[in-house]
Parts: C-alpha cells; sequence; structure tokens
C-alpha cells in the first residue's frame, strides 16, 4: 500500500482491499490461461501418490499427514538452497520404474492442465532419477517419460522438455546428460544446468553446453539463486560462456546493478517465482 492509499478513509482503503482480494480469487486465477517454464518434473510427484507408492515398495514415511508434509513439503522459508533441495531428494527413492515414471509424467501434466496452464516446460536431470535404481538407465527413464507424455496427448496443454545436467557431478557426466539430450532432440528442446549452486560455478561446463547450441538445442540456467557473493557472477559466466537464453531464477542480480544491466541489454528472460524463493 502507498502513502496516499494509507492516509485515505480506513473504510474505503478496506473496501478496495476487499475488491482486489476478489479480483485475484484461487478459482479466477486458475482459469486463466498460464505458461510455465520451470517446473522439475522429478520433484512434482503428488503427495497422494507419493504415500501409495512408499507403500508399495515399502520405503518407510512418517504415520501421518503432518508429519509426511514436514518431511516432503516446502511451506514455508528455509535457512539455505541445500535444504530445500534435501526435501526432493527423499521422495526420489520411488522413481525406481519406466511405469511410475510414466505415471509421474502423466500426473504431472494433468495436475498443470487443471490449474490452467496451456504452455507448460518440464526439466528433470536423468543422473538424479537414475542414482540408486539398478534397474533403469538414460534410455529407459527416456521411454517412460515418453509414454507418459503420450497418455496425456488428448489434454489442450502443448509441453516441452528439458534435460538437466547436475553440476555437483563431474564434468564428463553433464557431457554425457548434453550427449543424450542431442541424440534425442526430437523429444528434448533444451538443456540446462541445475543443482546446488554453492561451491559449483557454471565455467566448466561452457564446451558441453556451448556443444548442445551448436547442436540447435536451446539452453537455460539454474544461476543466481543462492545468497552467495558470487551468485551474480554466475549468472554473467553462464550467459556469456555457456550460452544461456533464460536464466534459472537468477533472483540475487538485484544486488549487482552490471549484471543486471547485461540481463536487460541481452533480454533474458528471469524464471522467477516470487514464493520460491522467499
Amino acid at each position: 500500500m502507498n502513502s496516499r492509499q494509507s492516509n485515505s478513509n480506513p473504510h474505503s482503503a478496506k473496501k478496495s482491499s476487499s475488491s482486489n482480494s476478489s479480483d485475484l480469487s484461487d478459482e479466477k486465477i486458475r482459469l486463466m490461461p498460464k505458461v510455465e517454464l520451470h517446473r522439475h518434473l522429478d520433484c512434482s510427484m503428488r503427495i497422494s501418490t507419493l504415500i501409495e507408492l512408499a507403500q508399495v515398495l515399502n520405503i518407510p514415511i512418517p504415520d501421518t499427514a503432518e508429519e509426511i508434509e514436514e518431511q516432503f513439503l516446502i511451506k514455508s522459508p528455509m535457512k539455505d538452497l541445500e535444504s530445500v533441495l534435501k526435501k526432493f531428494t527423499r521422495s526420489q527413492q520411488v522413481l525406481n520404474s519406466e511405469e511410475i515414471l510414466a505415471r509421474l509424467t502423466f500426473e504431472t501434466i494433468e495436475d498443470a492442465f487443471h490449474e490452467g496452464i496451456r504452455i507448460l516446460e518440464l526439466r528433470w536431470a536423468p543422473t538424479y532419477i537414475e542414482q540408486g535404481h539398478e534397474k533403469l538407465n538414460f534410455e529407459k527413464i527416456l521411454r517412460g517419460i515418453r509414454r507418459g507424455a503420450e497418455m496425456a496427448k488428448d489434454l489442450p496443454i502443448a509441453v516441452g522438455f528439458l534435460a538437466i545436467a547436475q553440476r555437483t557431478l563431474p564434468v564428463a557426466t553433464a557431457e554425457r546428460v548434453i550427449d543424450f539430450a542431442i541424440d534425442n532432440k526430437d523429444f528434448f528442446v533444451g538443456v540446462d544446468l541445475a543443482d546446488n549452486e554453492v561451491g559449483f560455478h557454471p565455467e566448466a561446463f561452457g564446451p558441453a553446453f556451448q556443444k548442445a547450441r551448436k547442436n540447435d538445442l536451446h539452453v537455460t540456467i539454474h544461476a543466481g539463486e543462492a545468497l552467495i557473493p558470487e551468485a551474480s557472477k554466475n549468472v554473467k559466466s553462464s550467459i556469456e560462456l555457456l550460452g544461456a537464453e533464460r536464466i534459472g531464477h537468477g533472483v540475487q542480480i538485484a544486488n549487482d546493478p552490471f549484471v543486471t544491466q547485461l540481463v536487460r541489454e541481452k533480454a533474458i528472460p528471469l524464471e522467477l517465482c516470487l514464493t520460491s524463493n522467499w
């Protein structure tokens, strides 16, 4: 509320606030046709599906709904990025078959449709899904996700997929992910570099992502998310060395007018979610 509003008649201010609130009701927001550019497929499981699969797979989970939400969901501010990421890794255990990945993909697309989303990009890390699941490899993972996307083909929503390389893994592993995406360009529209930004800078991944660009894949990079001194430099390097056309998050460039200007001059969209970064 600005100073002019705060000095006005309190009854009129209350009426105005109520009107604005009704204009942005949950139902009206849901009905608005929307684009979502930054949803992690491998972190988007319905809590009901997670509980069901954990029981089938004999994976221990808490007994009460409150404890389950506390373990798996982010409902309030957390102390750092690593704490946030640990919430996601707890649900990764259930992603252990092509059938489950197909279900995950279909349900994620279906949920997005019911949220009013009409253009959706889903990003996922083959290395993240593969970890700890000996029966899976990149090809089987892709086969399951393709199947889920095919199951959702009759929903009126356009869906694109991005392959994520994890910055916490060796550069050679990232190169393997990029080559996998290049080999499956009929499915992937682009590539991403994600995972914990703290201590893992983008520069070393430059050649791999430039290779992706040379092979007609688009590039978006997670950078400038963590509250660290080098956050804005990571954004700059992602644009200049990795060829980023968009930046995932990038919120910390607010503290660096030079990188803010670079982003503005190059017209680099920031994939921002106010509640997520809060």
